[in-house]
């Protein structure tokens, strides 16, 4: 009888043995929706860990398959599905990544050229106003070029510049005149060469003509011959 109620509370021992290393498997192989939602590329990640023991133990995760898979085999491919689609994202990031970079750095619109050419425009029209905002100044130059403090001559030297400037004024204001007569005169000359050709080409002409000349005297005095002697035989 003692043997009897000895080996029901081994049983029960047993029983409860078994239970509580069932509950502890649970719960070592159970995983929040927050540490799913962390699960990054990291090689430290202990899920990682996990997986890597599992394949060093011999298991295979892609070809051994179960009529009814434990909690243990789906945290296992939903750990793997996870990694991939984490892997996957991050591609997929790296990309966006490198198109956002490659469309900030291309030029499209050539914004430098634009700029350099509004520069320019910009530093043209402020030397335009400031030659119009002065144009006293630009006048009283153009009009004594060689006075003042505009050129640093001599004092000596100055009266003679001055009147070797104005003797000049008369031949520059013919300047126009003198020119127009240059293209006059450069347009004789091509007509010039233009007749000496014509010239030397007339003693051929006239050679030409004569000849044409003196083979229709030949021709009619033929021809009179030939009248000359139809009339006789008639």
């Amino acid at each position: 009888m003692d043997d009897v109620i000895e080996i029901e509370m081994k049983d029960e021992n047993q029983n409860e043995s078994e239970e509580n290393i069932k509950d502890n498997d649970n719960k070592d192989v159970m995983m929040s929706s927050d540490d799913l939602k962390n699960l990054s590329l990291n090689d430290n990640n202990p899920y990682y860990k996990i997986l890597d023991m599992i394949s060093d133990s011999g298991y295979d995760i892609k070809s051994y398959k179960v009529h009814e898979e434990s909690s243990t085999e789906k945290l296992i491919d939903l750990l793997t599905a996870l990694i991939r689609e984490h892997e996957e994202i991050y591609k997929m990031k790296m990309n966006i990544l490198k198109i956002k970079e490659q469309i900030a750095t291309v030029d499209v619109i050539n914004t430098k050229e634009l700029e350099i050419k509004m520069n320019t425009l910009e530093f043209f029209s402020n030397h335009i106003s400031v030659v119009l905002n002065n144009l006293d100044t630009l006048v009283s130059k153009l009009k004594k070029p060689f006075m003042g403090d505009y050129i640093l001559i001599e004092p000596q030297n100055q009266k003679n510049l001055s009147d070797v400037f104005y003797s000049s004024v008369k031949d520059i204001s013919m300047l126009k005149e003198n020119i127009n007569n240059a293209l006059w005169l450069s347009q004789i000359n091509n007509f010039q060469n233009d007749l000496e050709i014509m010239l030397n080409k007339f003693p051929t002409v006239i050679a030409t003509y004569n000849n044409y000349y003196h083979s229709l005297i030949k021709l009619d005095e033929t021809l009179k011959q030939f009248l000359a002697l139809e009339i006789s035989d008639n």
